[in-house]
């Protein structure tokens, strides 16, 4: 039997994600999101439940690698949703405190699994057999995943945990922003002159080819030496074309994941001026 093609899976899912990227609304983006990822996550079930695996290399790298990917992006969904759904209105002392106390229940989990969250931080492989493979007869790895002894087809003792892991990273990351944010809104007068700057500028190609611009020009220190925060380099480029980025660090993370062309409008960029000073020369 052939391997099946998860990483084909996992790209249209991210390319759903991706077009959601222009919902100003957090509660249709989120619920469309968690959609997207359910959908995404029941696909897999059942391609696993009908075809298994050819190696227990091949179960081993689903159940730490993909798996874990797409239920963790499920899970970020679901918390972000039920986070916003909650926050306090207009208070922004309030907001501020209301997102201390979630990163402080977030490090409460991370503490009382830090055997485990270390050693996926750590980037061994030499437990895998036993956290990622299904079947272990061990209970005392599956206390971390109750799923593994009530559905052991689809489970095995840590890539609940570790879905969770990815989930509350991300979830930090936003919390992060949105407090980069109200500190901004807590500092920034009303009326500045980039906030009345009028460009009549629109960008036309696709947000995450904006924001790996932003990334490229913060990483060369092309601006301010590259002393100036990610956030408030985004900012300015919202203020002149007037677009809503959204999550940052998230679209940053798929990037960084592509599997080729990583850099793809960089790339873009420079064959377009190549081609531009060809033309030129040759008129």
């Amino acid at each position: 039997m052939e391997s099946i093609d998860f990483s084909s899976i996992i790209c249209r899912m991210e390319e759903k994600l991706r077009e959601l990227d222009g919902e100003e609304d957090f509660r249709v983006r989120s619920i469309s999101a968690v959609n997207i990822c359910a959908s995404t996550y029941n696909q897999l079930r059942k391609l696993v439940l009908k075809h298994g695996f050819n190696t227990m290399e091949e179960e081993v790298s689903f159940f730490k690698l993909i798996k874990p990917h797409v239920y963790g992006k499920l899970l970020y969904y679901l918390e972000i949703y039920f986070m916003e759904y909650r926050r306090p209105v207009a208070n922004l002392p309030l907001q501020r405190e209301y997102y201390a106390g979630i990163q402080k229940e977030i490090q409460v989990f991370f503490d009382l699994h830090r055997e485990f969250y270390f050693y996926y931080r750590s980037g061994s492989s030499l437990m895998d057999n036993l956290y990622f493979a299904r079947g272990q007869s061990d209970t005392y790895l599956t206390l971390a995943n109750t799923r593994a002894i009530t559905y052991p087809e689809y489970n095995t003792s840590h890539d609940y945990l570790l879905s969770k892991f990815k989930a509350f990273e991300m979830v930090l990351a936003y919390i992060d922003q949105q407090l980069r944010e109200l500190i901004r809104k807590d500092t920034v007068p009303d009326k500045t002159p980039m906030a009345v700057l009028e460009t009549g500028l629109t960008w036309t190609d696709n947000k995450v080819a904006l924001i790996e611009l932003i990334y490229a020009l913060h990483s060369s220190g092309a601006v301010n030496n590259g002393k100036l925060e990610i956030r408030q380099l985004s900012e300015v480029f919202e203020m002149i074309f007037k677009v809503e980025l959204g999550d940052l660090y998230r679209v940053f993370l798929e990037i960084r994941n592509r599997k080729k062309e990583r850099v793809k409008f960089i790339e873009t960029l420079k064959a377009s001026l190549i081609k531009r000073m060809d033309d030129t020369d040759n008129a």
